[in-house]
């Protein structure tokens, strides 16, 4: 049975639809939570894809999932935009923290959150 998920549905059958299909395992319910923040974070909902990362991150944090790292950035992104701009850093610091120079997209990785960072020093400082 090939269910499919509704992002846009209310977040309880959203919960509820995750969990029938991934069950409780911490890494797949990461990630299908960190793409419904991006569903939200693309409607302009900001607040609700908020919440919702921060589950993902989470969940991630449980499962020892790498996509930790981008739900780090997101959040850092975010929060940047909402002008958060000391909680943006914290979260652009453990994204760059937490990467892993083995993986295939490091450079590229560490050249974005790197530059991420700096932007949000510059807002910062203004």
């Amino acid at each position: 049975m090939n269910q499919s998920i509704d992002y846009s549905g209310d977040f309880i059958q959203f919960q509820n639809d995750v969990q029938r299909k991934h069950g409780l395992s911490f890494g797949q319910q990461a990630s299908v939570f960190f793409k419904r923040a991006l569903f939200e974070y693309n409607k302009g909902m900001k607040n609700s894809a908020l919440e919702t990362a921060k589950l993902a991150l989470t969940q991630a944090e449980f499962s020892g999932e790498y996509i930790t790292v981008y739900i780090n950035g997101f959040l850092a992104q975010l929060y940047s935009e909402l002008e958060q701009y000391e909680t943006a850093l914290g979260f652009c610091s453990q994204a760059l923290e937490d990467l892993k120079s083995a993986d295939a997209d490091y450079d590229e990785d560490l050249q974005y959150f790197t530059a991420l960072k700096e932007s949000i020093v510059a807002e910062e400082v203004k």
